[in-house]
């Protein structure tokens, strides 16, 4: 109602968020409603969707204590059916590495490549000249 009752004015909403506004089935205003206010009370009906709750896989736990009678078995499942290791001899001698034939793989060694063994570049090795050479 306006000041002075000479007209109606329906201004009351029902605010609702844009994303929800679908859930709102019907709204209407209860002019009869009886209240010492100037405005008009709204009603209105709307449907709540909720989201299913998936359910959260469980991990397997693992059998951690066998019983007895599962000892055996696992004997027989993981049985070790490798033949024995051959005997190497450990004193195993060879003719000894000469200094000429050092200098000569040295020589033949690309500057720039990755070490595998001992992890020291090739540079450093030709540095070092002799001393390098006696050093391996």
């Amino acid at each position: 109602m306006s000041p002075g009752d000479r007209s109606r004015n329906k201004i009351d909403y029902i605010l609702i968020q844009k994303r929800f506004r679908n859930a709102v089935k019907t709204s209407k205003s209860l002019p009869e409603a009886d209240s010492d206010s100037d405005h008009v009370p709204v009603m209105c009906k709307f449907q709540i969707i909720l989201k299913k709750l998936r359910e959260a896989k469980a991990n397997p736990k693992f059998q951690m204590d066998l019983p007895k009678s599962d000892e055996k078995l696992e004997g027989k499942i993981f049985k070790d059916d490798r033949c024995k290791k051959p005997k190497i001899k450990e004193n195993i001698e060879g003719p000894a590495i000469l200094k000429e034939e050092v200098e000569a793989a040295i020589k033949k060694m690309k500057n720039g490549k990755a070490t595998i063994p001992d992890n020291i570049p090739v540079e450093i090795i030709k540095a070092l000249d002799n001393l390098g050479i006696d050093l391996t």
